[in-house]
């Protein structure tokens, strides 16, 4: 299955570490504005930051039943 991620490669490997980055950019920015203490905040942006790697690959599945699994299970795991 090189072939198919060849086609998809870049896309991602950018989707993959981008998507997390502004997860956590997003928790970091709600926990300011929410005035939430060091711990809560550093769990918050944590979950936020590996939630993408724990139900995309489930929710991908049910919603794109065609997709090839070991490209898209194979790229979570990788990434992480």
């Amino acid at each position: 299955n090189m072939s198919s991620f060849k086609k998809t490669g870049l896309f991602m490997l950018v989707v993959g570490i981008g998507v997390p980055l502004m997860n956590a950019a997003l928790g970091l920015l709600l926990t300011y504005l929410l005035h939430i203490n060091l711990g809560d905040s550093l769990l918050l942006v944590v979950l936020l930051a590996s939630a993408s790697y724990i139900a995309v690959p489930a929710a991908f599945r049910l919603t794109v039943p065609t997709a090839d699994p070991s490209i898209y299970l194979s790229t979570a795991l990788v990434i992480t």
